[in-house]
């Protein structure tokens, strides 16, 4: 599967807005705006639809239809999920991500990666892995600007 999802022609940069938690996650616009610059930059950018409160991939396609969405509609299961987690991780050309359990997935295979940090203590959960980088939102949840980064 991950495989599929890589292409035959470019490593896609994976991106995700949000979490299970409430308070980590971009807005659909946030994404959306994104997602639109690193398209324009070159990147092909697949988006990992997951559980939890971030942007609805209706909201996405409609916004950013170049976007390449990917989540439950594979109907796999929680294991398998986590298994195609990881094989985009190692064959990703980066992530864009809210901090949390995938950036901390993504260093373990030393994907070069953009953490965007809401408010959290950096200096206690900043992913282990010299290829990533973190931004610090000034305020936190749906109120954070990522262009204020």
């Amino acid at each position: 599967m991950a495989r599929q999802l890589r292409g035959a022609d470019q490593r896609p940069l994976i991106l995700l807005g949000g979490n299970a938690k409430g308070n980590k996650f971009m807005s659909d616009a946030q994404v959306a705006a994104v997602a639109g610059n690193l398209i324009d930059a070159g990147c092909r950018v697949l988006y990992l639809v997951t559980p939890g409160s971030g942007p609805s991939p209706q909201t996405l396609a409609a916004k950013e239809p170049r976007l390449q969405l990917v989540g439950p509609e594979l109907g796999l299961d929680a294991e398998a999920f986590s298994d195609l987690l990881l094989a985009l991780g190692e064959m990703a050309a980066a992530y864009v991500g809210m901090e949390g359990g995938l950036g901390h997935l993504f260093a373990t295979v030393m994907t070069p990666a953009v953490i965007i940090n809401n408010g959290a203590n950096m200096e206690r959960w900043r992913p282990l892995s010299n290829t990533v980088e973190v931004v610090t939102a000034p305020r936190r949840g749906r109120s954070a600007k990522v262009s204020d980064t």
